[in-house]
């Protein structure tokens, strides 16, 4: 009796294919080559051949097996769109025979007869089996992989798929072409450029469109920035979003959502001080919106009245994403200095590493001037008097303050960033918002306590009724930046 010699239990890697071989399948494999020897075809020589030699066609293709998903096994020399259709239908694996072999003279699987083995110990298959093998893979081929259709050279031959296809790209590609804008009035002065009311000509929709010119370079990865804080503004009512994102040779264009009842600013600035009941709907409004974007790692870093727009409803939406910093999870911190005077956090004044603490800050002090109609902390003076007011001082709490109210912006305007709420607690959980459903301020089904009064798109300044001029030698483009709102193109 020959002596058996074992080989590894674990998975063997086919060369050819690059896929993992079980050793149960290799066995098989082995145990039905004995009966299908390898074919090899007797290669023509440049005379025989009629057509003379084809340059880069293979001549003789080696033996497969595979192992189909219905169980079947198919066992044959496979070339072209066959091959392909086998190896898509293989359930695991495609193994050439060359490959078996190999193994077949290094090792024997314990399983499998010897030499000096019985004959009948051996599985039998016949030519027959062989030939009703592969007509099963032809068959199952054809019902799961039919023939596929060349692609069409044109839109006219291209199958009713390939027609809705290009339909789809024409329509986006439409909001993609600053040709099909209108400018009516600038709206006002954001990071980085300039914000200009809009109509999109196809559809006569009016947007508020940013316009950036391309100028430094180190200046587009804030823009880039911004363009995916505003796509990420979709899931969430309280954040002002992005409509289409697009560029040309000279400019980048944020094509925003329209939100036309002005800004907490316009409101403060009309009705002066504001009821403890119009500051819990504001506040409300603003600490889904703020939690949402610190949940996703954005800190804003420019909270003001003048950010938080108002729509025509009367719902809040945080705007002008231009100075945000992205990556805040944890423990992660910044130390440059961005923000407006007056609601900027002493960390982020004095340079020393800041976290999401800096939003709630400015948050308590948007907080004050709402109930009080005036700044806690003066943003007179240089930079070292601002500091010093802030640190050296408490800002005066009215009278006409609730107890609420007024301990709520105490704990947002803690001096140690680690003390204050919203780092330290839920903001959510604080006795001022102890009435509020929070489920329906995130469905904003909540009844806004002012109607805004809508602004009008008439009167537009002629100095801002085309784009700035396009600069020919400019040739700089944002990779991938060209994005449009799947409800825009509804």
């Amino acid at each position: 009796m020959e002596k058996k010699r074992r080989i590894s239990e674990s998975p063997v890697e086919d060369p050819a294919t690059g896929k993992k071989i079980q050793l149960k399948d290799l066995r098989i494999c082995i145990d039905r080559l004995k009966q299908y020897p390898l074919r090899r075809k007797r290669q023509r020589s440049p005379d025989e051949n009629p057509a003379g030699p084809v340059h880069g066609v293979r001549q003789s293709s080696p033996t497969c097996i595979f192992f189909l998903s219905s169980g079947a096994c198919a066992v044959g020399t496979f070339t072209g769109t066959a091959l392909l259709r086998m190896r898509r239908m293989s359930q695991s694996f495609v193994i050439s025979l060359h490959y078996i072999r190999r193994m077949c003279s290094r090792a024997v699987p314990v399983n499998v007869p010897t030499a000096h083995a019985p004959e009948d110990a051996e599985e039998k298959i016949t030519i027959k089996e062989i030939e009703t093998n592969k007509q099963i893979g032809r068959d199952e081929d054809q019902k799961q992989y039919p023939l596929r259709r060349k692609r069409p050279r044109s839109p006219e031959q291209s199958p009713a798929g390939g027609k809705e296809k290009v339909r789809e790209d024409a329509k986006t590609s439409q909001y993609l072409d600053i040709e099909n804008y209108s400018l009516i009035k600038e709206l006002g002065e954001g990071n980085f450029g300039k914000v200009v009311l809009a109509s999109y000509k196809i559809k006569n929709q009016l947007t508020a469109i940013k316009i950036i010119e391309k100028q430094r370079e180190e200046d587009f990865k804030y823009v880039r920035r911004e363009a995916s804080v505003l796509q990420m503004a979709s899931r969430c009512p309280f954040l002002c979003r992005a409509m289409a994102t697009f560029q040309t040779k000279s400019l980048i264009l944020l094509a925003l959502e329209y939100v036309n009842g002005g800004t907490l600013e316009n409101i403060i600035e009309d009705r002066g001080r504001l009821s403890n009941k119009q500051v819990l709907f504001y506040a409300s409004e603003l600490v889904v919106g703020i939690q949402f974007l610190h949940e996703n790692g954005i800190v804003h870093r420019d909270l003001k009245p003048e950010n938080i727009l108002v729509d025509e409803q009367g719902h809040v939406k945080i705007g002008d994403f231009g100075l945000v910093c992205t990556g805040m999870y944890g423990a992660n911190t910044r130390c440059d200095y961005y923000g407006t005077p007056g609601y900027t956090a002493p960390q982020v004044l004095l340079e020393e590493p800041y976290d999401a603490g800096a939003d709630w800050w400015s948050f308590g002090v948007i907080l004050y001037e709402m109930a009080t109609n005036r700044l806690p902390f003066s943003p007179k003076g240089n930079l070292k008097q601002q500091v010093e007011s802030i640190i050296n001082r408490e800002p005066e709490y009215p009278d006409s303050l609730s107890t609420k109210l007024r301990d709520l912006i105490k704990q947002l305007l803690k001096k140690k960033a680690n003390q204050r709420l919203g780092v330290n607690g839920n903001i959510r959980d604080h006795p001022f918002f102890s009435t509020v459903d929070w489920s329906n301020v995130e469905k904003r089904t909540l009844k806004p306590p002012i109607k805004p009064s809508h602004e009008s798109a008439t009167g537009f300044n002629r100095k801002y009724i085309s784009f700035p001029k396009e600069d020919p030698s400019e040739t700089r483009m944002l990779k991938g930046f060209d994005y449009v709102d799947p409800s825009w193109l509804e």
